[in-house]
């Protein structure tokens, strides 16, 4: 029915004949409404001539999004024309009433939410009311916890009311324009969500109190006169519209003959009107100051202010520590930081960690379900790319990744003008902020890289308040949310408050994050037990929801606001038991927790704790950055360290969240463990993880077949198990950049080719690593990997099923598969890596190993052997490496054990050379004790039997033979033969005289006799003295010559 319907209807009450027709043809429509279950929309009931207020001269046309939004359209009475033209005032209690007195009337300020886009489906334009005198504006929430959240009945009938302090989605109307009237019908959401297709708002009317009243039930629009009138005091908008490091304070003209003299700024700054805006720039400093502006023109008195200061930057999560720590441990290629740098560079799908990514952008962009454009993938894509280029760019240096991060953000900033859909709130708050990160690194890291300009910054900047902020400025409100969906709106939120340099967008997301009444707040999303409320729903949610606070709380945190010690710590308690239940699926408490709506419905209040048996223990990269802040206070939290320590290195795990954080946020001592063990399941349905109906069995409600691969006795891999009962496996980094995957239960490698009898098979047969164990793993951002052969890199492994038309009896094996890496990866190419703790992996037994190679240090290697003594050398160079490897298997271990236990028996002894220790032991044989003294026949006999002895040892040495050889030959030397007593000496020589003489080549034949000796003595002295004497005489008979 068409507003000139009811116009002729009511212009002709007194036809009875017409106001019947009317009456039957308004009952008709009504039931073919209802019919349909469609309401009075004021949208669609509308005349042709009936206009949006937004499509009238109404609007500001300042410049961007906020400042628009932000000061008010016009100040204006309202009239209820259909109860006597009465005007609508607030009490002090903020109710409505009527007044006939215009003087009485409330002065409304109006400010018009209007997209800056028309080029998708942008959030319709709405209005909000505000009471000038107090600052309060009309809502139709209580803001009162022992109340409803909504200001409605038992009848379903909502009452406005003065009581928000701040305005936001619940305090947004519908303002439809007449012109034949030159009227306006006010309309609300009530309980509606905004961005479905079939959004729906109400027509509101007056009661005869002077209530302004709506309901889901179809009723006519009531009409309203807006006269715009001049307030004489109370609140003054103000709006801060920062630009660089300076703050340029924004407010409208009260009258339109106002001047700036009519105007004072404090502190004082030059206040500059352009039209009817007034503005004056503060320069911004790190301490936050208040801004006030006064209005004084006779009586009219009013005075508006706002905070502003500058931020830390960069400071959306990470700052310059952050960034400088970890360029130094790649620098120094230290552990666990240097493997999650190589799984940045090598695992990443579609480019996005390198710089040769390209980003495909688009003017329109959506997530969810329609109205939507489409393609959240784009930005999603961008994001990351935007982000990890940022980080190569700050561990390298390479300015082709600075290149490829502006060139995102540019084409960005420069191009997206709507962001739609259904879901266009988790499309906003999850994507956009990495951008907004990607900027803050990029503008600002020690100095900034030098091609990013101001211009570049302020662009990206501008499009995030036209594009970004309207989608998120009420966070997840509009659509009656879980608490997650306000967290990725806080995220970017606060993001964009930091990027911007603007306080009152910072604050507006500490204020959410602190507010009872929003789902995804520090006060309603975590309990004091550190339950939260989508504990009961799912493991993926309430992992997001912690991960999602964790990073708004970084980010307070760095610009010196702790949000970590709310409630005693509330976050280091949700971390601990969502850690706790994932790692052992044991809660340490559960109790169904309410939400703020006071939803009841199973999309929103969960009963029974992870009700829908989803994603429990696949981890999210959530728990580094949260054990790095808490430890650095002091506080233990052992679920959240065994959480990060046994995803470490922790990769690319999913979109939602920014991944990498042991590259970034760990903060313990160096390590050489960086393989993380996992247990391997598929991702085909139904045997992944979706609960079947109508079971009483616990474990199939989350397991309804076996989906865990093991290894069967062939070596073949099979979906075949349970969690409980799966093979583990650990994840070994290779040198070129791929993977190898090791089977913990046979210590053997998966293999590719093995079987010929099956040459698909992928099996755990592999001794060693070669080309055939080795995997490319890429990761899409989804929860999951996929590999590749090294040998067959273009083609997926996949999870082959066999009898699959029989779920309980397929079978599903791991095999080579025929799919490539595209958009989409199938199911079948899907692998989840369900990360095990430490206490669960079997421990590789060092022990043996050790022992031997203590032996083996301590054995000393003279007279050895040259080959055995190199083969020694080269065997315990290669065992000291395996037993200081943390990745050695078990195998590896005992393999080291039995080569190193085999090159010390193989040490071989030089023989040494025993022929001259033989011939002098039988030279002195030969010799009898009656021929020499008894002294040095003593010393020859016992040298003799120690040389024989020694001759009969088997471990002699080539110094122990030759010394014993000359100590022998010396006893022989020395022997004294016994002298003869006779007047005559015999002239043949006895038998042992000869064997004298031959050993003492200086015999009695050469060598004068002692007799002999002295003679000869003699004769030579008394020759040298008569030569004497001769020579003195000649020198004599000389001396008397001359």
């Amino acid at each position: 029915m068409t507003t000139q319907q009811y116009d002729a209807n009511r212009e002709t009450r007194s036809g009875w004949g017409i106001l019947l027709i009317a009456t039957v043809f308004g009952l008709m429509s009504l039931f073919i409404m209802m019919f349909n279950g469609q309401y009075v929309h004021a949208a669609e009931n509308q005349s042709e001539t009936t206009i949006s207020i937004a499509d009238t001269d109404w609007p500001n046309q300042f410049g961007n999004f906020r400042v628009n939004q932000n000061l008010p359209a016009r100040y204006v009475h309202i009239r209820a024309s259909q109860n006597g033209g009465r005007y609508l005032k607030t009490t002090p209690t903020g109710q409505l009433t009527f007044t006939t007195d215009s003087k009485d009337a409330t002065i409304f300020a109006v400010f018009i939410s209007k997209a800056t886009s028309d080029l998708g489906y942008e959030i319709k334009p709405t209005v909000q009311f505000q009471d000038t005198a107090t600052g309060n504006y009309l809502t139709i929430q209580t803001y009162d916890q022992a109340k409803s959240f909504f200001n409605v009945d038992k009848q379903g009938v909502y009452t406005v009311t003065e009581n928000a302090k701040k305005a936001a989605w619940n305090e947004r109307f519908t303002v439809d324009y007449e012109p034949k009237s030159q009227q306006y019908s006010i309309a609300n959401h009530l309980n509606s969500s905004r961005d479905i297709a079939k959004a729906a708002t109400y027509y509101l009317h007056t009661n005869t109190n002077g209530n302004l009243q709506g309901s889901a039930k179809a009723t006519a629009p009531e009409y309203f006169s807006f006269e715009t009138v001049t307030p004489q005091r109370g609140v003054l908008p103000v709006v801060s519209d920062t630009q660089g490091d300076q703050a340029v304070i924004k407010w409208k003209a009260v009258s339109s003959s106002d001047t700036s003299a009519n105007y004072t700024v404090s502190p004082n700054a030059t206040i500059t009107k352009t039209g009817e805006l007034f503005s004056a720039t503060v320069p911004l400093s790190a301490t936050k100051q208040v801004v006030t502006v006064a209005y004084h023109n006779g009586e009219r008195q009013m005075q508006g202010s706002v905070a502003v200061r500058s931020f830390q930057h960069p400071g959306i999560r990470l700052t310059d520590k952050n960034l400088n720590a970890m360029k130094t441990h790649i620098q120094k290629k230290e552990e666990p930081w240097y493997a999650d740098y190589q799984m940045l560079k090598n695992t990443v799908a579609y480019n996005q960690s390198s710089f040769n990514y390209e980003p495909t952008v688009a003017a329109a962009i959506g997530r969810g379900d329609a109205p939507s454009s489409g393609n959240i993938g784009f930005l999603e894509q961008s994001g990351n790319a935007a982000y990890f280029n940022a980080l190569q760019w700050v561990i390298t240096g390479d300015s082709r990744y600075a290149e490829t991060t502006k060139k995102i953000l540019n084409q960005w900033a420069t191009t997206l003008k709507v962001l739609d859909g259904r879901d266009r709130i988790l499309g906003a708050g999850l994507n956009a902020v990495k951008l907004m990160t990607a900027a803050d690194i990029l503008g600002h890291y020690q100095g900034g890289y030098s091609a990013y300009s101001q211009a570049d910054l302020a662009s990206l900047q501008q499009m995030m308040i036209n594009v970004i902020y309207p989608v998120i400025q009420d966070a997840a409100v509009p659509m009656v949310a879980n608490g997650n969906w306000d967290l990725a709106a806080i995220e970017s939120l606060i993001a964009l408050g930091v990027l911007t340099n603007n306080n009152e967008i910072y604050q507006q997301a500490l204020d959410y994050e602190q507010s009872p009444f929003i789902p995804g707040s520090i006060q309603a999303y975590i309990s004091d037990s550190g339950q939260t409320t989508e504990s009961g729903r799912d493991m993926a949610h309430a992992q997001l929801g912690v991960g999602l606070t964790a990073e708004i709380f970084e980010t307070a945190f760095n610009q010196g606001d702790d949000l970590y010690s709310i409630g005693n710590h509330k976050l280091a308690k949700a971390s601990e038991w969502i850690a706790q239940y994932n790692l052992s699926f044991k809660a340490s408490s559960f109790v169904p927790l309410p939400n703020p709506y006071g939803r009841t419905d199973s999309g929103s209040y969960w009963t029974k704790l992870d009700s829908q048996t989803i994603s429990r223990g696949e981890l999210r990269p959530i728990y580094e950055s949260i054990l790095a802040h808490y430890s650095s206070t002091g506080l233990s939290l052992p679920w959240t360290e065994k959480a990060a320590a046994i995803m470490r290195p922790q990769g690319f795990v999913n979109n939602d969240n920014y991944n990498f954080d042991t590259l970034t946020y760990y903060q313990g001592p160096s390590t050489t463990e960086t393989s993380p063990v996992f247990k391997l399941r598929e991702r085909l349905e139904p045997w992944y993880n979706r609960q079947l109906q109508n079971t009483t069995d616990p474990l199939r409600q989350y397991e309804p077949y076996p989906s865990y691969f093991s290894v069967d006795q062939k070596g073949r891999l099979f979906a075949s198990s349970r969690e409980a009962q799966a093979d583990q496996f650990k994840q070994i980094a290779n040198a070129d950049g791929t993977y190898s995957i090791l089977d913990l239960k046979n210590d053997r490698y998966l293999a590719v080719g093995s079987l010929p009898n099956d040459p698909n098979a992928v099996t755990a047969d592999a001794i060693s690593i070669t080309d055939k164990s080795k995997f490319i793993l890429t990761s899409t951002g989804l929860g999951f990997y996929a590999l590749a052969p090294k040998t067959d890199p273009t083609h997926l492994l996949q999870t082959s099923v066999t009898n699959g038309s029989d779920p309980e009896h397929a079978t599903l094996q791991l095999t080579t598969g025929t799919n490539q890496l595209t958009a989409t990866v199938a199911n079948e190419n899907r692998f989840i890596l369900m990360y095990q703790a430490a206490d669960q992996v079997p421990k590789v037994d060092k022990q043996g190993l050790k022992t031997v190679i203590n032996q083996a240090e301590q054995l000393t290697l003279t007279n050895i052997t040259a080959t055995s003594k190199q083969e020694f050398i080269e065997a315990l160079s290669k065992v000291r490496i395996v037993f200081k490897d943390s990745n050695a298997t078990q195998t590896e271990v005992t393999q080291a054990t039995d080569s190193l236990t085999a090159a010390i028996k193989g040490l071989t002894k030089i023989k040494p050379d025993r022929a001259a220790l033989q011939a002098s032991i039988n030279r002195a044989a030969k010799l009898k004790a009656a021929d020499y003294t008894a002294q040095s026949w003593q010393r020859l006999n016992t040298d003799l039997q120690a040389a024989q002895r020694l001759l009969k040892k088997t471990d002699l040495t080539q110094t122990q033979v030759n010394e014993m050889a000359q100590k022998l030959n010396a006893s022989i030397a020395a022997l004294q033969p016994v002298t003869a007593v006779s007047s005559k000496p015999d002239t043949a020589p006895s038998a042992s005289q000869k064997i004298a003489a031959k050993n003492h080549p200086r015999s009695e034949k050469t060598l004068p006799k002692t007799s002999e000796q002295v003679g000869f003595v003699l004769m030579l002295l008394g020759g040298v003295t008569m030569l004497g004497l001769v020579g003195l005489g000649l020198k004599r008979r000389s001396n008397q010559k001359a």
